[in-house]
Parts: structure tokens; C-alpha cells; sequence
């Protein structure tokens, strides 16, 4: 019975409507390097035009993963980390200044390009993971470590997937809320914390989040956003 209900709940995940709420964003001035006349600007304008509704402005993974990743790779990114930080953008740890520091990362768009290019071209992603989430990678962007690093690599997937380019992975998203689950059903297999991983575990975690996903008749990252909720409840009723 409880295996049932676990796999019903997971199987409910309604993924592609899954949001969060960005509007602090636009309530920044232009001190940052997107806000400037360089090109992210430009795209920065471009997302506020497609969510201001009037009230409640947020963004969805839907919306990101239909976002042209050839014609419009700096909007897929620039999405993705808004998404990410949702309206946690003060101190000097918070999210305008982390895309800051990103997209000042040197050849950032040639960078990003690559990364593309290799999942089109189902270059493994062990190593796609190892050039881009590890500092001394080829195509490492500065601050973007596994938990943000993994949320682009979901979208780019998903982003192929929506154009008709299915891979033979699913990358996912890897953030502390994921891991802490994966670490209490496999502490042998999987770290506590997402930095801890390596490639070859990344590995192991999307073929792990396939085969439960084979058994429970469900998708991938169902799965993830059921465990991501898992634990950030927890971790809130603990707080409370």
C-alpha cells in the first residue's frame, strides 16, 4: 500500500507546470551586467516581456524547456538561473549577483555553445559533466556548480527534447534537496551533497532515476521533483 501511494504521488508530479515566482528581478537597476548594452539586456527585457501578467510573475520549467536552445541559448541560461535563484537575490550570495559573476565567465557564450554541441552530439555526459560543473573544465562557468550546473544541463535536454532531438540520457537536476534523498536510500552509492559528485556518479544517478522511473511507469524527473519536495518539506517542518 505504501509503495502504491508513493508511486501514485510521484505520478502526479505535474513537472511542466512546476514554477516559481521571479518578479524581485525586475526590480533591480542597472549596476549588472545583463541590465547593460552588451546583449544580455536584451534578453533580460525579452523574459520580462513574456511573464509580466499584473500580479504574479514566474516562471515555469515549461516555459524554459520550449526556449530555442540554437537560436536562443543566452535566454535558455539567463531562464534557467532566474529559475533557479527565484526571488532570492540579496546579499552577496544572491542570485544577481551570481548570474553576474556567470556571464562574466571569459568566452562565456562560446563556452555554453560547446556544451550544446556535445549533447546534441550524446557526448557522455560523465564527461560533459566533468567540463562543465568542474572547475578546471573546458566549458566551467564561474559559480556554477552542481546544483545550477545540473539545472542548464536538465533544460538544455529538455530544451533538444521539445525540438525533436531525443537523447539517449535524460540529465537531471542535482541540487542538495535530491541528493540528501539519494544519500538515505544509497549512502554507499551516492554523497550527501551534490559538489561531491563526480562524473561517473552523475552517471549512475540518471541511470538510477531511469530504472526507478521503468518500474514506476513514470518520467525521470517526476521522480526528481518528487524528491526535491521530499526533502525541502522536511527541512521546512524541521525550521518550523
Amino acid at each position: 500500500m505504501c509503495c502504491r501511494l508513493i508511486r501514485d504521488a510521484i505520478r502526479r508530479m505535474d513537472v511542466e507546470n512546476h514554477s516559481v515566482k521571479v518578479g524581485e528581478w525586475f526590480n533591480l537597476n542597472g549596476d549588472y551586467i545583463f541590465l547593460q548594452n552588451n546583449g544580455f539586456g536584451e534578453v533580460f527585457d525579452e523574459i520580462k516581456g513574456d511573464l509580466i501578467d499584473g500580479k504574479i510573475i514566474s516562471i515555469s520549467r515549461r516555459y524554459i524547456w520550449e526556449i530555442d536552445p540554437d537560436r536562443k541559448l543566452k535566454k535558455l541560461f539567463i531562464a534557467t538561473m532566474m529559475w533557479g535563484f527565484g526571488n532570492n537575490l540579496s546579499g552577496p550570495f544572491g542570485g544577481a549577483e551570481e548570474l553576474d559573476i556567470m556571464l562574466h565567465t571569459e568566452n562565456f557564450e562560446e563556452k555554453v555553445r560547446n556544451l550544446l554541441n556535445d549533447m546534441r552530439n550524446e557526448v557522455e555526459i560523465k564527461s560533459i559533466f566533468e567540463k562543465f560543473i568542474q572547475r578546471e573544465g573546458s566549458y566551467h562557468i564561474e559559480n556554477c556548480g552542481t546544483s545550477y550546473g545540473t539545472k542548464f544541463l536538465y533544460f538544455v535536454g529538455k530544451s533538444l527534447a521539445n525540438a525533436g532531438i531525443n537523447l539517449s540520457y535524460f540529465p537531471l537536476i542535482l541540487d542538495r534537496n535530491v541528493a540528501y534523498i539519494l544519500h538515505l536510500l544509497s549512502p554507499e552509492k551516492f554523497p550527501e551533497a551534490p559538489q561531491e559528485y563526480n562524473g561517473e556518479q552523475y552517471k549512475n544517478y540518471l541511470e538510477k532515476m531511469k530504472e526507478y522511473a521503468w518500474e514506476m511507469e513514470c518520467e525521470p524527473d517526476q521522480i526528481e521533483l518528487f524528491f526535491f519536495n521530499l526533502r525541502r518539506r522536511r527541512h521546512e517542518n524541521m525550521a518550523g
